[in-house]
């Protein structure tokens, strides 16, 4: 076994001596040795040897890890490794990887020639994103690094070595991967024909990990919303017309990995992926990853955008139209509800296997009052479709049921446990409105406030029942009765105020 093979099998080992892991699922996480945090955001990928903190971008495997924590150099701390696991190691003089990608860049940026450039002008790129993005075009990066004096071993841990030690980009368009500190950690490439694959990314190494990176990561902006496309040319034209924090998630797959990494920087993401089959069944395919990322202060809305791609939108109708889609995409929650609800009741038994694909997907969510409220939304309404009580509140008048919507306004504590009750009542104008928006964040915790501030009549309406529950001793036990049970709802008059 090549001693390469014997130190990936022990990260988890050495990592545990000085940090306390806790697995979840397949990966482990810690908080990071290497910054301060309250929250575990490093993560150990123990199949792929690999570490990644979300929180400070430190990266590596287990040669780096021994080096960073023990302030050793890369040769220091392979030998100590190799001595506490007893591995004989040929030493060679490893020259900074980094430079050595900084050094093919460049010489990829060289090889633009005016056929290429005017490629790039068909599609409406500028000369500034060009040289912002670092695009390039590989013709033989493995020739020109030989030519420099850079040794195979090394060559081969820039992830552009073919299994014939040829420039695996070869007549590609170049894509510089970068990562939060601007290093380059890998390249993607395009074709310019029909050929198959259309892209490809530099093989898997000790600096690039794809599940690990977002193209892009470099120009985030902590505190801003982030919109996540498939391509990166997508996200070179999003950056040309003025939006922030575009990143792409280099393809169709978004890992959870990915994910944690763009939630350091937001609480809010828009998934914006291409109009075509392949884009609409994306978010589908990877509903659980976006699931199990998912937390109770997170706003997660999807862009169902008809055109081919954002770089078609904008090259048909400008910026205008995509800022339309942003307006227009949907919860996550309610995205859900419409995907998996079309075919409702095609069948006898879709009811049953609606409820049970829903319940299997909510596993995939971490936090048991988030599940919670998740099912409740997207479960209950259906399975108490023909129950006594929907029958019971159809019955209701449009007073008492108007009530019942400012009932949960002032006992707002009391909503979760009847959500039921609320996700069956059908309301009229502004009151449906707020029904929905109640339905769609029951799990936020500054709802009441929201629903305050969005629907100002409400201040109103809620004065006037607190005066009333203030004033009638009776009153207050009326509404309680009310929210609590479905029958003996008429004890005392109470009138709705006029909005």
């Amino acid at each position: 076994m090549k001693y390469v093979e014997v130190l990936n099998n022990v990260l988890i080992t050495e990592i545990s001596k000085y940090c306390k892991l806790i697995k979840k699922n397949n990966l482990y996480w810690t908080k990071c040795p290497f910054h301060k945090e309250n929250t575990a955001s490093f993560c150990i990928n123990e199949e792929k040897a690999f570490y990644y903190c979300f929180g400070c971008g430190e990266s590596g495997n287990v040669i780096k890890f021994i080096q960073k924590i023990n302030n050793l150099t890369y040769n220091q701390s392979l030998q100590q490794l190799s001595e506490v696991y007893n591995i004989k190691i040929k030493h060679t003089d490893i020259s900074d990887i980094q430079t050595v990608m900084q050094d093919l860049c460049s010489y990829y940026q060289n090889n633009l020639s005016e056929d290429i450039l005017k490629y790039f002008t068909n599609r409406n790129i500028s000369t500034e994103m060009i040289q912002l993005f670092k695009l390039g075009y590989a013709i033989d990066g493995v020739s020109y690094l030989q030519k420099k004096g850079y040794a195979m071993n090394i060559i081969n841990k820039t992830g552009i070595s073919s299994y014939n030690s040829q420039d695996r980009f070869r007549d590609r368009l170049i894509f510089p991967i970068l990562n939060r500190r601007s290093e380059i950690v890998g390249f993607a490439g395009r074709v310019l024909s029909n050929q198959e694959p259309k892209y490809l990314n530099s093989i898997e190494s000790d600096l690039f990990h794809k599940s690990y990176c977002i193209y892009n990561e470099w120009q985030l902006v902590y505190g801003l919303p982030v919109i996540i496309v498939e391509g990166y040319i997508d996200v070179i034209k999003l950056t040309q017309y003025g939006f922030k924090n575009i990143v792409a998630s280099m393809g169709t797959a978004l890992t959870y990995t990915q994910l944690m990494l763009i939630l350091q920087y937001t609480k809010k993401i828009y998934i914006m992926f291409d109009g075509d089959d392949a884009g609409k069944n994306a978010i589908k395919k990877n509903i659980n990853s976006i699931l199990e990322a998912l937390q109770s202060h997170i706003e997660i809305f999807i862009c169902n955008i008809q055109e081919k791609d954002p770089d078609d939108i904008l090259n048909q109708y400008g910026e205008k139209k995509i800022y339309e889609y942003l307006n227009l995409s949907i919860s996550l929650i309610d995205w859900i509800k419409q995907e998996y609800t079309k075919n409702l009741y095609s069948s006898p038994h879709s009811e049953t296997q609606y409820i049970q694909t829903i319940d299997q997907l909510l596993q995939s969510i971490n936090s048991p009052i988030l599940r919670n409220s998740y099912r409740k939304y997207l479960i209950v309404p259906v399975s108490l479709n023909n129950t006594p009580q929907r029958k019971w509140h159809e019955k209701n008048n449009k007073e008492t049921l108007e009530l019942k919507i400012l009932l949960f306004c002032i006992y707002f504590n009391l909503l979760e446990d009847h959500f039921e009750l609320i996700c069956n009542l059908s309301f009229s104008d502004k009151y449906e409105d707020i029904r929905l928006y109640l339905i769609s964040n029951v799990y936020k915790s500054n709802i009441l406030q929201e629903v305050r501030y969005k629907y100002d009549f409400l201040n109103v309406a809620l004065s006037e029942y607190r005066e009333i529950i203030y004033l009638n001793k009776n009153a207050s036990q009326y509404l309680m009765d009310l929210i609590n049970s479905y029958q003996n709802i008429k004890k005392i008059q109470i009138l709705i105020p006029k909005l």
